[in-house]
């Protein structure tokens, strides 16, 4: 018998001054036949942040920019307000009131 997983983590907080800070971690593992092995990584980035109706732009500190597609949204379960960008949602910290 063979196993193992995967898990990843990703936040960001946009500050009303116009600056973000980004976070990510992931790590797998897998085991059989009598061995193991697993991997971790981690990213962060900060810089500057602004935002249309439809697009959220991230200005890096490493001089790079990108672009996300940015849709407000609540959760279905708990109506929590999320944004998503590139079609991956994000809940807010805390409870807030829905858009």
């Amino acid at each position: 018998n063979a196993g193992g997983g995967s898990q990843s983590s990703a936040c960001f907080e946009l500050r009303s001054d116009g600056s973000y800070r980004y976070g990510a971690e992931s790590s797998m593992s897998a085991y059989g036949g009598g061995m193991w092995g697993g991997t971790a990584s981690s990213s962060s980035d900060s810089g500057r942040w602004s935002a249309t109706d439809h697009t959220l732009s991230a200005h890096s500190q490493s001089g790079q920019v990108s672009h996300y597609q940015l849709k407000k949204r609540n959760h279905p379960r708990n109506r929590d307000p999320m944004l998503c960008l590139d079609g991956t949602c994000y809940v807010s910290y805390g409870q807030k009131a829905p858009w």
